[in-house]
């Protein structure tokens, strides 16, 4: 007991000669209390502590009211501000912990089980003391083999960030995975003025988020004010170098307030909010920091002077394409997420299987040239010419701030998968997922000799988000050498549960970035849209439609995942089969919807160059049986099972408009004689969708057949107004226009066959003119008048597909006379040229 005091003593003594006394702790357990998973912990504890037992998961206006060790009220609450799960003792919690480790968290009450969150989790502290300081310490874990990271942001009157590892391969010793000794432990934080402390919990790496247990320290904060402050930092010399700006208070033991960072030249340089400096251009800036107290400020300023910034480098040399003439050297690329004196240079080129080359800072006679410098990779002012083994395409980056270059060759015909657990495969069997199927298809269409030989490397890492894409591009997308890359993300990850607008926006913003990165390396992106979750609520299943139609209108490649498993809420369909392996993750029949989703022939088109589609509304063609007996038609090039056809349509008659072949029978939109309104009739025996406005009145209108396999769904629309729905399932393989029953004279333009469903909003923003371009196969706008080309069907989609006349149409269901059609999977799907084929009945 004596020692015990002592120590106590003397932690009291230490903290008051630091201007801080304890006042009270609070000690916080989360996790279920069901007996079987987790249990509450009991009051009081072995050292006579008293704890606030957290079970309510899911976010609520009512706050719980807390009480400290001693079971005093503490006057501070707690509310969950966003939905957590739970999990525990039978999933990975910490069963026997250890004193000597975790001190006084170490009841397996509060490490035995976990509140958890896949993207983001929130929750605050209210009644707090904006004149008193707080300290921070949480323990989490899980015992599982994969490396887990979360992290912790603390939000008062500063933001403070700390990251905690729950799980890893023999964390916590030989043959345990969960950490068992670890806990993070703030600094002195301070509420905001309304005494409110916000905790983020965020996955940060692995997919999964945890906090087992939490204490927290309140303190009475001796505040000692400063008389002055002075501003310290180090000039920069170098290309691309930073300087870390800092303060020293007068007197030393003053306690430390918020600095606000200012420059008076943003042109030269930028300052952070943490200090940090970076260069623009050569010049003096000066610094300033700020800090208030007692309602006034106290400044301080610093002049730092910045010399031997580069803004430009170009390469040149017989090794690349213009030769060994600095005159007409090529000039490098600043990366997106660069400032123009960072340093940091790159360039996309092809380089001879011969030759040097060198980096000039100017195409002048004043250049600063740069070669090899004494270590291989390293430059050195005025060396000697650059000989590099590498040879073909390449992505060439030079780093002035360490003097030092890269040459990263360029596969053309490799793909990068680069996302997270959906697209690495997680819920498939042996993670086959569907970019695993999508390889095998396009093996097959090697092998079958309609594509190019392809190869698909999956870097995806589970629980990543944007953020992770970015911090780990240059590590392992470059050094993956290809020369495309499929960025796979979605918005549950980047923590939208809870997180709303900003998240959204920094989804967008980062996602920009990562296609802007791409092109500037030589890359071409694609992206995978978002798709479903078990947990989506309307407002979550919004702003992934909302980033979806966004993502369509991009002027890159994009696939539209969610139009092949989306329940019609944003959830994983459960009927008439279930499509889902977790909440998170598709199982093997949701991986092979979003499979059928890809173009087949997408990366052929793109190595052919072939250039995003834009919409075209200044042509059309006439066709109808007073015009022409020959028929439009297509065939997937891949089996489908989603899927959207939309095209325009002008005419005053009736008949069929579009038809389809499943097996043996047609499916057919065709307009009633007697009333002008659509129908479309299925071809899985009766069926009808009848619609209710009339689209025979000589005006143009849109007419759009979407099919939700996955949900077993069929709807019509005309224009933008939903003429009914069908519940079934649709496998067609061919598409015709100008059937042998259609309309006399019909005008058809912007002909769209999407291998996917389409949402609402979808629909709506095709009919609004824009050009959605996710998952499109056949973009035809029916050049009849040849204004755009000598191919009045040429499919402008970055696929090889094409679309075919067939002479003398007779009704589609006739006997082929001429050679039977291929039993193929890949039927039209070489791009080469146009077959005519004669039918008989």
């Amino acid at each position: 007991m004596k020692k015990t005091t002592l120590i106590i003593s003397l932690l009291l003594l230490v903290n008051m000669m630091f201007g801080q006394t304890l006042s009270q702790r609070l000690y916080f357990d989360f996790g279920p209390s069901d007996g079987t998973n987790g249990n509450i912990t009991g009051s009081p504890d072995g050292s006579g502590n008293y704890w606030n037992n957290i079970i309510n998961l899911a976010s609520s206006s009512e706050g719980v009211t807390l009480i400290n060790q001693s079971n005093e009220k503490s006057g501070l609450g707690l509310s969950i501000l966003s939905d957590f799960l739970s999990n525990g003792k039978l999933n990975g919690g910490l069963l026997a912990p250890e004193t000597s480790k975790l001190g006084d968290l170490a009841l397996a009450s509060v490490t035995e089980d976990y509140f958890f969150t896949t993207s983001s989790g929130n929750f605050k502290l209210t009644g707090l003391d904006p004149d008193k300081g707080y300290k921070f310490y949480i323990f989490n874990s899980r015992n599982v083999t994969n490396p887990r990271f979360t992290k912790f942001t603390f939000t008062g009157s500063t933001v403070s960030s700390e990251n905690l590892q729950s799980s890893g391969r023999d964390l916590g010793g030989s043959g345990y995975h969960g950490n068992n000794s670890t806990i993070i432990t703030t600094s002195m934080l301070f509420p905001d003025d309304k005494g409110e402390i916000l905790i983020n919990v965020l996955a940060l790496s692995g997919g999964f988020g945890y906090i087992n247990g939490m204490k927290l320290e309140e303190y009475d904060v001796n505040n000692i004010d400063a008389t002055s402050i002075d501003v310290v930092g180090n000039d920069i010399a170098m290309s691309g170098a930073s300087s870390q700006m800092s303060v020293i208070y007068s007197p030393a033991d003053a306690s430390p307030k918020t600095i606000s960072w200012q420059v008076d030249d943003s042109s030269i340089a930028f300052i952070d909010s943490n200090g940090l400096l970076l260069p623009r251009q050569n010049g003096t800036v000066v610094v300033s920091a700020s800090i208030s107290q007692n309602g006034s400020k106290l400044k301080g300023t610093k002049s730092i002077l910045i010399t031997n910034q580069t803004s430009d480098l170009y390469v040149s040399g017989t090794a690349t394409t213009n030769g060994d003439k600095p005159s007409t050297a090529l000039r490098m690329n600043i990366p997106p997420d660069k400032l123009a004196t960072n340093g940091v240079f790159e360039f996309f080129t092809t380089l001879n299987s011969t030759g040097t080359l060198k980096f000039y800072t100017s195409q002048d006679d004043l250049a600063t040239i740069y070669g090899a410098g004494s270590v291989n990779g390293s430059l050195e002012n005025g060396g000697l010419a650059i000989d590099p083994t590498e040879m073909g395409p390449v992505l060439i980056r030079v780093y002035l701030n360490s003097n030092t270059y890269k040459i990263y060759p360029i596969d053309p015909l490799k793909i990068s998968q680069m996302g997270s657990s959906v697209a690495y495969g997680t819920g498939a069997t042996s993670d086959r997922g569907y970019a695993y199927q999508y390889s095998k298809l396009l093996n097959q269409r090697n092998s079958s000799g309609i594509g190019l030989n392809w190869e698909i490397s999956n870097i995806s890492v589970g629980g990543n988000s944007t953020t992770d894409l970015l911090n780990r591009w240059d590590t392992d997308l470059l050094n993956d050498r290809s020369k495309y890359v499929i960025y796979a993300l979605s918005l549950g990850n980047e923590g939208i549960f809870g997180g709303g607008q900003p998240i959204f926006d920094q989804f967008k913003k980062n996602m920009i970035l990562l296609i802007n990165k791409a092109i500037s390396a030589g890359k071409t992106p694609i992206i995978a849209n978002n798709y479903s979750r078990a947990d989506y609520t309307d407002t979550e299943y919004g702003f992934i439609k909302q980033m979806n139609l966004l993502i369509h209108e991009w002027d890159v490649p994009s696939i539209n995942l969610l139009g092949a498993i989306d329940d019609g809420t944003g959830k994983w369909p459960l009927s008439p089969i279930s499509y889902q392996k977790d909440g998170l993750h598709p199982n093997d029949a949701g991986h092979e919807e979003m499979f059928y989703t890809l173009v087949p022939s997408l990366f052929d088109a793109l190595n052919e160059q072939k250039a995003v589609p834009e919409l075209k509304m200044n042509t059309h063609i006439s066709l109808g049986t007073s015009e022409t007996k020959d028929e439009i038609e297509f065939s997937p090039e891949n089996k489908i099972h989603s899927f959207t056809i939309s095209v325009d349509i002008k005419t005053d008659g009736s008949g069929t408009l579009v038809s389809f072949k499943q097996g043996g029978k047609l499916g057919k939109i065709t307009i009633s004689s007697s009333t002008g309104f659509i129908s479309f009739l299925s071809p899985n025996g009766g069926g009808t969708i009848s619609g209710n406005s009339v689209v025979n009145d000589g005006q143009w209108h849109k007419i759009t057949l979407t099919h939700f396999y996955a949900r077993g769904e069929t709807i019509l629309y005309n224009d933008s107004n939903l003429a009914g729905n069908l519940s079934e399932t649709i496998v067609a393989t061919k598409f015709y226009l100008n059937d042998s029953d259609a309309p006399t004279l019909i005008d058809y333009r912007n002909l769209f066959f999407y291998r996917s469903g389409m949402n609402a909003d979808e629909i709506t923003s095709l009919n609004s003119g824009k050009m959605l371009k996710s998952s499109l196969e056949i973009y035809c706008p029916l050049d009849g008048s040849l204004v755009l080309s000598s191919d009045a069907l040429q499919n402008l989609a970055q696929s090889t597909n094409t679309l075919i006349t067939v002479k003398g149409v007779a009704p589609a269901t006739g006997t082929l006379t001429a050679s039977p059609e291929t039993v193929t999977e890949f039927t039209n799907a070489n791009g080469t040229g146009n077959t005519t084929l004669s039918w008989s009945t």
